[in-house]
């Protein structure tokens, strides 16, 4: 019986040890049209410092054009323009032409460029340097003012066509639970709002570029366009510079 009752005792111990360490995956979770997204989600600057994504619009602003891109590549080994995301390069010209025809008539557009955060070592950029590098650490503090520097360059050359553009160094508008494979490495803020703005469905590791058509105040007014695939095999037009005139011009006129 005393022996029996130290069995019981045990299993009880290391079901409630198991329960207590027990890692959950993290569903990805994802804005759908009709919600806000949250008013804590930001962006950085080419300074470094965190600004509140919809504190970037001013009073004019009728509709924010959000579009998260691949930025550059520092290996000219791997690249497709200077950038590191062929599909970026081969469809920044859409988000041109918006910021061209509607930057006057209310239309913010919020550039937000991304480094290969899965593949640093790629395009250039130390191994682990992003996600799993505190910003407070020099390691990051490097890699991001090269990032930022390279950057400057493209959209100097006009590769990137915005005058203003702001990064996520950490890749948390996107960030792929799937794509790592232990989130307690991530380095970053595990705040609520992480990778929710990455597109419902979609398995693509990185999903640059996306856009995204928000109200002021945040609300999704329209499906994400993303998908749009240009390597050699695998072409994919999900979308084209019609289809966002089109979704553009009609929230405009509402």
């Amino acid at each position: 019986m005393q022996r029996k009752n130290m069995w019981l005792a045990m299993s009880a111990l290391v079901s409630l040890l198991w329960v207590h360490t027990e890692v959950v995956a993290q569903e990805q979770a994802c804005y759908q049209i009709g919600e806000t997204i949250a008013p804590e989600v930001t962006v950085v600057n080419a300074n470094g410092e965190q600004q509140n994504l919809l504190e970037l619009i001013d009073s004019e602003t009728k509709l924010i054009y959000l579009v998260i891109f691949g930025g550059p590549s520092l290996n000219p080994e791997h690249s497709e323009g200077g950038l590191w995301c062929e599909d970026s390069f081969n469809d920044l010209p859409i988000s041109n032409f918006i910021a061209r025809k509607y930057g006057e008539k209310g239309v913010k557009v919020v550039p937000v460029v991304c480094p290969p955060v899965y593949h640093e070592r790629r395009f250039g950029y130390p191994v682990d340097a992003f996600m799993k590098t505190a910003q407070s650490e020099n390691s990051f503090q490097k890699a991001f003012k090269s990032f930022v520097g390279a950057t400057a360059k493209l959209q100097n050359a006009r590769i990137i066509p915005f005058e203003t553009v702001y990064f996520d160094p950490q890749f948390r508008l996107m960030f792929n639970y799937s794509a790592m494979s232990d989130v307690n490495e991530y380095a970053g803020e595990m705040a609520d709002w992480l990778g929710k703005l990455k597109p419902c469905g979609d398995d693509q590791r990185y999903s640059t570029p996306t856009i995204w058509l928000l109200s002021p105040q945040g609300e999704v007014l329209h499906t994400p366009f993303y998908g749009n695939r240009f390597m050699t095999g695998r072409l994919k037009i999900s979308f084209t510079i019609r289809d966002v005139d089109a979704a553009v011009a009609e929230l405009l006129a509402k």
